[in-house]
């Protein structure tokens, strides 16, 4: 004896593997909330100068951004050269963040005469403690 399928059964189509497929979504986007990590992008796009050398991965509270114009961006807001000045002098007076270095991000294309000048207001502003951030090159490409 043949059986004729149901009507019921022809009205679902081929939904039968969707359900499967939105477990697997939504595990995918749990994954991807938990193992992934978002950073904060810089105020500016810099390409930081290669490095051989690694760098000590210090949690640093305060940034300066550089750019290969010489734009400046102290913790991802705009300065003039009066206002970073005048901030840093703030940065130095205050004891917990003199404490910790101030990162400095400078692009590569960047002068060296103005990444000195820079490193020097920095030294003047009374920071002790400065960082310089690189990109770790490995093997022979430079």
């Amino acid at each position: 004896m043949i059986q004729q399928p149901s009507p019921v059964r022809d009205s679902l189509g081929n939904d039968d593997n969707l359900i499967p497929l939105i477990n697997v979504v939504f595990l995918m986007l749990i994954f991807f909330m938990v193992a992934g990590h978002i950073e904060a992008s810089d105020a500016a796009r810099v390409e930081l100068p290669n490095s051989k050398a690694e760098q000590a991965s210090a949690q640093q509270r305060h940034e300066l951004l550089i750019d290969a114009t010489g734009n400046r961006y102290l913790n991802g807001q705009p300065v003039t050269e009066a206002e970073m000045i005048q901030q840093l002098s703030q940065i130095a007076a205050d004891s917990t963040s003199a404490s910790q270095p101030m990162l400095v991000k400078a692009d590569a294309l960047l002068p060296v005469s103005q990444l000195q000048d820079h490193l020097r207001q920095l030294h003047a502003a009374g920071l002790q403690k400065i960082t310089l951030a690189t990109r770790l090159v490995t093997g022979s490409a430079q």
